[in-house]
């Protein structure tokens, strides 16, 4: 008896042709295959918060530990951060800060001013009663420690206020105004403190952000 074989037919596409895979079974343009991870040279480009490590997101805040990285010109890849953090492999880890926001600010202002107070700049302080017999709009002296944020810096339209530590020791808003309208050098950014003293944020931010200052002008704690 002759043994027949049957043999199956190809899956056909759509148009008639064989071979298709079938729509559902694509991996759309962009997605790793598999559920992989992606790959290690993607992953070393990507670019991270310089503080964190971590990708910050789209906002002016990182998503990841909330440092403001508006003054950042261009942040790490992964690959940079990493080999700057192995630098400091062979130190123990620091531990996690736990001073109140009024302890963080007593210990910042002790350690500038052991320091000479470097980096203090000055603000008018327009809504505050004049001073003297010319009734000149009074100034204060301290340090930003937040400074203004504008949406765009070309068309700017909205802002989030800074923050301003006095060399006293009292918080005060930073607001901002847009000049030069119509002029060459549009826009103009004029930051002025608002005259009410504030309490130290109590939005986790603070120590951190007082810190910052710190290493920026060269003072350490101690």
């Amino acid at each position: 008896m002759e043994l027949m074989i049957r043999l199956r037919a190809p899956e056909s596409k759509p148009d008639g042709r064989a071979g298709a895979v079938p729509r559902a079974a694509r991996v759309p343009r962009g997605a790793v295959p598999g559920g992989l991870a992606p790959s290690e040279a993607m992953a070393s480009t990507e670019r991270v918060c310089p503080y964190c490590g971590e990708p910050p997101g789209p906002a002016v805040f990182c998503a990841a530990c909330g440092r403001n990285l508006a003054a950042v010109e261009q942040l790490p890849t992964r690959a940079e951060w990493e080999a700057g953090a192995s630098v400091a492999a062979g130190a123990p880890p620091a531990a996690a800060p736990t001073l109140s926001p009024a302890e963080a600010t007593s210990a910042f202002l002790d350690a500038m001013r052991a320091a000479g107070s470097p980096g203090t700049t000055k603000l008018a302080m327009p809504d505050a009663p004049k001073e003297g017999l010319l009734r000149r709009t009074p100034e204060v002296e301290g340090w930003i420690v937040r400074p203004v944020v504008w949406d765009d810096r070309d068309d700017p339209r909205h802002h989030e206020t800074g923050l301003l530590l006095t060399t006293g020791g009292a918080y005060h808003r930073i607001n901002s105004q847009i000049r030069g309208w119509g002029q060459r050098n549009f826009p103009v950014f004029h930051d002025t403190a608002a005259a009410e003293a504030l309490d130290p944020p109590e939005d986790g931010r603070l120590a951190a952000d007082l810190d910052a200052v710190l290493r920026e002008h060269g003072a350490a704690l101690g």
